[in-house]
């Protein structure tokens, strides 16, 4: 122990980290644990510099759902009136858990939406020879004043065999930034062949440039994986599972100081599994930019020292059951809130659980909810002094 190094009797230093942890647990703001509306699912949040929360999430038939917008100006105890995103009916996608949709906040409040196509959603991606028309990676921005959104649009213009959910960032010049991972329209087929691609717009999403790879094309990327890119400043961030050999099922970060012109590439944790794991990931961007992702049944997330720390104890739930879809939002004084979902499969519910941290340290037990809804995972913001989570 440290404290006695420099002469502290046992008792004292006992007390001296009693007190500590004491000060941690009474400086840690509190969670307020939110149903989404609607009874929808696969919720993603942003919260502006007033403090309002924005928040996306998917409603309906899971093979032909809908895409809805709201907001709340006093940390998730009510919401406004939904707005829908999608311009056609029916052309979103919950099915898988990952495919659902993402947002980002840009400058004058305007906000960026994307999610995966369902069967029947237009416009169709570009075909070649013969090929049947795939699902399509869309796009919708706000209109002003955020009452309603332009006409949906797909982004992809030469990739095909979109799976993993797609993923949009924006900064605060005007640049809107959609990543997604796809086979080239005129390459080959499988996993391994797959690569991150990314398409870029300099006039706040009124037109985009083609998409272009943005991996190692040695890595491959895991095909029913997620994916997440966040901005901040000049510094642009891809989280994405690699499928290398087909078992090499690793985590990379893409980064970028550029604002997403050109990418260095590292992997971040490894994993060797024969299968895809169906997994997410969550970016939070700022001075020290927050990483955390799923490996073998368990939660992660990468801290300001370069640690990887995970959940301490069991989940009350369940004390076996494996862990996914990890989300993180950074609070004051150090902060963290990391929430994920426990007993999810395909077609199948579970719970959500969450646990607090203070620079790194757990300062409160694992909690958790029993009716996280079928194909869906929780949310968390930061909002003022407190933390909001939604499930």
């Amino acid at each position: 122990m440290t404290l006695l190094r420099y002469g502290f009797s046992l008792t004292t230093a006992l007390a001296l980290l009693v007190s500590a942890t004491s000060i941690a647990r009474s400086a840690t703001p509190d969670v307020r644990v939110v149903r989404v509306p609607d009874g929808g699912v696969q919720p993603d949040v942003a919260v502006d510099a007033s403090g309002v929360l924005h928040l996306v999430y998917l409603a309906g038939p899971p093979g032909s759902a809908d895409v809805f917008y709201t907001f709340s100006r006093d940390g998730g105890r009510t919401f406004a009136p939904r707005v829908r995103v999608n311009s056609q009916p029916g052309s979103a996608i919950a099915m898988g858990t990952i495919r659902g949709a993402q947002l980002a906040l840009a400058r004058e409040g305007r906000l960026h939406v994307v999610w995966n196509g369902s069967n029947t959603a237009d416009p169709k991606p570009p075909v070649r020879h013969g090929q049947k028309p795939g699902m399509p990676l869309l796009y919708a921005r706000s209109a002003a004043g955020r009452a309603a959104f332009k006409p949906q649009r797909n982004l992809m213009t030469a990739t095909r065999h979109l799976d993993g959910g797609s993923s949009v960032a924006a900064d605060d010049v005007g640049n809107v930034l959609v990543a997604w991972h796809a086979n080239a329209l005129d390459g080959a087929e499988g996993e391994q062949a797959r690569r991150v691609w990314l398409a870029r717009s300099a006039d706040d999403g009124a037109t985009f440039s083609p998409e272009v790879a943005i991996s190692p094309a040695e890595t491959g990327a895991c095909g029913c994986c997620g994916l997440r890119i966040a901005a901040s400043g000049r510094n642009v961030h891809v989280l994405y599972r690699a499928a290398t050999a087909m078992v090499h099922r690793d985590i990379h970060a893409l980064q970028s100081s550029d604002r997403g012109r050109t990418f260095t590439a590292r992997k971040i944790d490894a994993w060797e599994i024969g299968a895809c794991p169906m997994s997410s990931m969550t970016i939070v961007p700022g001075v020290e930019t927050t990483y955390a992702w799923e490996h073998d049944g368990n939660v992660a997330f990468r801290g300001n020292d370069g640690r990887s720390i995970e959940p301490a104890g069991p989940d009350p739930q369940d004390a076996n059951a494996r862990r996914k879809h990890p989300r993180v939002a950074l609070g004051k004084g150090g902060t963290v809130l990391m929430a994920w979902a426990t007993g999810t499969g395909w077609n199948k519910g579970g719970a959500v659980g969450w646990q607090l941290f203070a620079n790194g340290v757990p300062v409160e037990k694992i909690e958790a909810r029993d009716g996280l809804p079928v194909w869906s995972f929780p949310a968390v913001a930061a909002v003022g002094d407190r933390f909001v989570l939604l499930y």
